[in-house]
């Protein structure tokens, strides 16, 4: 049925959605996390990073550059970056152009994530963490913060993308007892 509506077998084992339920109390979350990761986010708590959530173009380009030069680095390029700019430009004409989640140390942009809203669900698209954001684990630190940020604004899940259990086991792992796995999808 799937190929008679145009639609392709990409791979026999499918896609699968990671989302946390943000519906819970923080605490239960945080408790809820993986150790290894609650006591990474620990240690991002005490290093004084600062949190700011942006929606302007200006940092929307800077989380979009930063993003760029890591896929060349590593030589990933699964999704162009023209079409995350593309993106951007229908959401804002929707005034829903996503929000920079950024984290400093000092004046320093350390860390960033794009995560744009739509009903009451929140999606991440685009993350960055500099050398100095991985020692201070700015990325838990970026993610708890969303998550916090998000569930306050009156959102009910973050979905954290899609996954690969094979080659990408991050939100399985650290998230194991607070999120829950979508359908799998093995067409597009």
């Amino acid at each position: 049925m799937m190929t008679r509506l145009g639609m392709r077998q990409c791979s026999p084992d499918g896609w699968q959605s990671v989302f946390v339920d943000l519906r819970k109390d923080p605490e239960v979350m945080r408790k809820r996390l993986d150790d290894k990761w609650r006591n990474m986010l620990s240690y991002a708590d005490r290093k004084n990073l600062r949190f700011v959530v942006e929606t302007d173009e200006e940092s929307f380009e800077w989380i979009v550059r930063q993003c760029s030069a890591m896929m060349l680095d590593k030589e990933m390029s699964d999704i162009p970056v023209s079409l995350y700019r593309n993106l951007r430009s229908q959401l804002y004409s929707n005034r829903h152009a996503g929000m920079v989640f950024q984290a400093f140390s000092g004046n320093e942009r350390i860390a960033g994530l794009w995560i744009v809203p739509h009903g009451v669900t929140a999606t991440y698209l685009l993350g960055w963490n500099g050398a100095i954001g991985r020692k201070m684990k700015a990325n838990q630190f970026l993610l708890w913060q969303a998550m916090i940020y998000l569930k306050k604004a009156g959102y009910q899940w973050l979905d954290l993308g899609g996954i690969d259990e094979e080659t990408f086991k991050m939100p399985m792992y650290f998230f194991s007892n607070t999120c829950t796995i979508a359908t799998t999808f093995p067409f597009t």
